[in-house]
């Protein structure tokens, strides 16, 4: 048995192009280009977190690769975590998610090996880059919101995360996956993909202080942006079409953001350095309200989709 085969069990391998059909669909596809008969690719059309979650739990279907994924999604937090502090409705749980895996068989399911995957979800947009979401936070506020009323059709394809395995990097799997969801972005109807990017470079020490619009526009001596992810999209032919300084953005009291942060004791309000998880991060610290606010920003950048077929 190929390694996603199990993906007959779960649902009808076609495409939903309703963005308020609820059916949950599967399928796979082989890789353009692709050499290695062990590489295999599957869509999962539209699966909440709990029922990706389920299905990846079930006995029936488990591989190796799913558990590596499961590990990422099933997570066990210790409060307060930091997810605790996000401002504003987080609905990520809430929304349809199309997710996007890609796994190596490795000659049996029980040695398989997750080498990348790709979420993301549609909204509706209008094309005009001053009526983009606010960020991150934004696009997935858009795709709770029609997915509950309705209204508009989905005709915009968000890429809402893409995680190479770190046995697999640098070996142009990224651009694997994001083929993937313009392929599959096409199919479902959407006319657009865009993508808010989470810039990792911009939290090392050298530039987290800069205002986000000033790094997001960063480049280097030969011309080339700073940010990695920012430079490889730009090479797959993306167009930067604006930023958000709040993509994502947590509140917290004093006591809270030094727990959850390395940062020095300050004795006024104002800007101050923090870290964590390796990242620097330009705090605002409200002695007087007790309260710190943290924002990152993303740029958003728009793939050209392929023609539907």
């Amino acid at each position: 048995m190929k390694l996603f085969d199990v993906v007959r069990l779960w649902g009808l391998n076609t495409f939903s192009k309703s963005g308020r059909d609820k059916q949950k669909k599967c399928t796979t596809f082989s890789l353009p280009g692709g050499n290695d008969p062990q590489v295999q690719g599957l869509y999962m059309e539209r699966y909440r977190l709990d029922e990706c979650i389920e299905h990846l739990e079930s006995d029936r279907h488990r591989v190796a690769a799913f558990d590596t994924l499961l590990g990422m999604y099933r997570i066990k937090r210790r409060f307060p975590d930091l997810s605790n502090f996000r401002l504003g409705p987080n609905m990520f749980k809430q929304i349809p998610v199309d997710w996007i895996v890609l796994a190596h068989g490795s000659e049996s399911l029980a040695r398989s090996q997750l080498i990348a995957h790709g979420l993301a979800c549609r909204i509706p947009w209008n094309g005009n880059p001053r009526d983009l979401p606010k960020g991150w936070q934004g696009a997935v506020r858009a795709c709770y919101e029609n997915f509950v009323d309705g209204k508009q059709p989905n005709n915009t394809f968000v890429g809402l995360f893409i995680k190479v395995e770190n046995d697999y990097r640098n070996e142009g799997w990224a651009a694997q996956v994001l083929a993937a969801m313009k392929k599959f972005g096409a199919k479902c109807g959407a006319s657009k993909l865009i993508i808010p990017l989470r810039l990792p470079t911009r939290y090392e020490r050298q530039y987290f202080h800069m205002p986000f619009e000033e790094f997001a526009v960063l480049r280097q001596a030969t011309g080339e942006y700073t940010d990695y992810w920012l430079r490889l999209h730009v090479r797959l032919g993306a167009e930067i079409i604006g930023y958000c300084s709040n993509s994502h953005q947590y509140a917290m009291n004093v006591n809270d953001f030094y727990e959850q942060f390395e940062a020095e004791k300050c004795e006024t309000s104002g800007y101050q350095p923090a870290r964590r998880n390796n990242e620097w991060h330009n705090a605002y610290v409200d002695l007087e309200r007790d309260c710190v606010v943290i924002s990152e920003g993303c740029v958003w950048v728009q793939h050209t989709l392929e023609a539907r077929s």
